[in-house]
C-alpha cells in the first residue's frame, strides 16, 4: 500500500518572524511506519504514523539536512562544524565528527559503512560505532562533494571509481562533471553542450564494458605515503626569507604524519614561490549601504577610473613528488583586497595599506593552514578509462 504523509503544526509557538516547532523544515520516511521530522526551530522528532505519537524528540542547535542510511537505521545530521551520527529508532547519539562543516555523508548500500571527504581525502567510517579510518588522498583528485557508492566496496568519487579496500582508483570517467545524481538505478548526468543547451542523460556507472582486474585483496592498501615512509624536504631558492622557520613548520607537519625525513628518499616534499607578472588595480571611493547606523565609505577595486595601485602577486606551491610524478599538490595565489574601509587609510597611504594586506597573505600564514594528507594512494598506471557524453559512455583505451 502506498502512503503519503502530510503535516500540520504541532503547537503554535510563532513569535514574530522567528521559526518555531509549528514549521516543518524537512521530513523523510525512516521506514514504512515512521517519519523523521525536523521543525523550523530545529527539533528532531520521530513519528509513528499508525499511532500519531512521537517515539522521541530532541533539540538540535540549528536546522540542517539529513543523510539517512539504507533501511533508515541510522542518520547523519550536520550541525555547524560537527556531524552527529544517530540511531534512528531510539534517537541515541552513536558518534560525533568534528570539523565537518559543509561535508556530505554517504552510506554504503548495506548501511554498514559511510564515506565523506575533506582536504585530506576520502574518509571511511563504521556506522555501528561511528569510528573513522585514516583519510586517504587519491592522486589527481580534489575534495569532492558529489560522490556515491556503486556497491558496498566501490565508491564513485568525482569521475573516478575508487576501491575502498585497496584505496586506489581502478577506473576513470572523463567528460563527466560533478553534477551527477543517482536516482532509480541510473546516474543522471547534466551536460552543457555549446550553443545547443543542456542535456540530462541517464548513465549506467559502472558501464557494461568496465572490468576491474588486478585489484589487491581487502585491506591490502596501495599507499605510497603512510606512517614510517622516508621523505626528503626540499625548500627551493625562492624561499629566501625566514627559511629556518619555514623548514621547522613543514618538519612538524611531516613528523605529525608519522613520516621520517631523509636526505635521499625517492619521495620529495617541495616548497617554492613564483612571482607573477606585476599588475595594477584601480580603487575608487564609494559609500556603504545607507541602512547602517553610520554609512562607511569603502574602496572598490578594478574600476576603469580611480587611484592606480601597484601590486606584486605571488604563487606558492607545496607539492609531493614520487620520482617525476606529482602525487599531491596545493597552490595559493596572493591578490589585492577587493574592499577596504576608508578609515584604515587615515594614517597610511592607500599603497601602503594594500602592501600590508598582500603581506598578510604570505606563505608563512598559508603554510600554517595547509593540511598535508596523512596517507596518499599509489597512482594506478593500469586503470581503465572511458569517455562520458550526452549519448552515453564510450571506450577511450584499455590499459589492463
Amino acid at each position: 500500500m502506498d502512503v503519503v504523509a502530510s503535516f500540520e503544526p504541532f503547537v503554535q509557538l510563532q513569535v514574530g518572524n522567528l521559526p518555531s516547532d509549528a514549521d516543518i523544515y524537512w521530513a523523510t520516511w525512516a521506514d514504512n511506519e515512521h517519519v523523521l521530522v525536523q521543525s523550523g526551530n530545529g527539533t528532531l522528532i520521530l513519528l509513528n504514523i499508525n499511532t500519531d505519537k512521537a517515539l522521541w524528540r530532541t533539540r538540535s542547535e540549528s536546522r540542517s539536512d539529513v543523510a539517512l542510511s539504507p533501511g533508515g537505521k541510522y542518520f547523519f545530521l550536520v550541525v555547524g562544524n560537527r556531524a552527529i551520527l544517530y540511531e534512528t529508532m531510539t534517537g541515541k547519539v552513536i558518534g560525533e565528527i568534528s570539523d565537518a562543516q559543509n561535508q556530505k555523508f554517504r552510506f554504503s548500500p548495506n548501511g554498514k559503512r559511510f564515506a565523506t571527504s575533506n582536504e585530506q581525502g576520502i574518509i571511511l567510517g563504521d556506522t555501528a560505532t561511528g569510528t573513522l579510518d585514516v583519510p586517504f588522498y587519491v592522486p589527481g583528485s580534489s575534495q569532492k562533494q558529489h560522490f556515491f557508492w556503486l556497491d558496498d566496496r566501490y565508491l564513485f568519487y568525482g569521475g573516478d571509481v575508487v576501491d575502498t579496500a585497496s584505496k586506489t582508483v581502478v577506473w576513470s570517467y572523463t567528460g563527466l562533471s560533478d553534477n551527477v545524481k543517482l536516482v532509480g538505478g541510473y546516474s543522471w548526468g547534466l551536460f552543457n553542450r555549446f550553443r545547443e543547451g543542456l542535456f540530462l542523460t541517464p548513465l549506467t556507472i559502472p558501464h557494461a564494458g568496465m572490468s576491474i582486474k588486478n585489484v589487491p585483496a581487502d585491506k591490502d592498501a596501495e599507499l605510497v605515503l603512510k606512517p614510517g615512509v622516508n621523505v626528503t624536504l626540499v625548500l627551493e631558492d625562492s624561499i629566501s626569507k625566514d627559511r629556518k622557520e619555514v623548514q621547522e613548520n613543514i618538519t612538524k607537519k611531516i613528523t605529525a604524519n608519522g613520516w621520517v625525513i631523509s636526505d635521499s628518499a625517492p619521495i620529495r616534499i617541495v616548497l617554492k614561490i613564483e612571482e607573477e607578472k606585476a599588475d595594477k588595480a584601480d580603487y575608487t571611493v564609494s559609500r556603504g549601504p545607507g541602512v547602517l547606523p553610520r554609512p562607511i565609505p569603502r574602496l572598490s577595486p578594478f574600476r576603469e577610473e580611480g587611484i592606480p595601485i601597484e601590486f606584486q602577486p605571488e604563487r606558492y606551491h607545496l607539492s609531493i613528488f614520487q620520482g617525476d610524478a606529482t602525487i599531491w599538490s596545493k597552490t595559493h595565489l596572493t591578490s589585492p583586497p577587493s574592499r577596504l574601509p576608508l578609515d584604515v587609510v587615515k594614517d597610511d597611504s592607500l599603497q601602503e595599506v594594500v602592501d600590508k594586506a598582500m603581506e598578510e597573505q604570505s606563505y608563512k600564514k598559508w603554510l600554517d593552514e595547509v593540511l598535508i594528507p596523512q596517507t596518499v594512494s599509489r597512482p594506478q598506471k593500469d586503470k581503465g578509462e572511458s569517455r562520458v557524453t550526452e549519448n552515453g559512455i564510450e571506450e577511450i583505451r584499455r590499459r589492463l
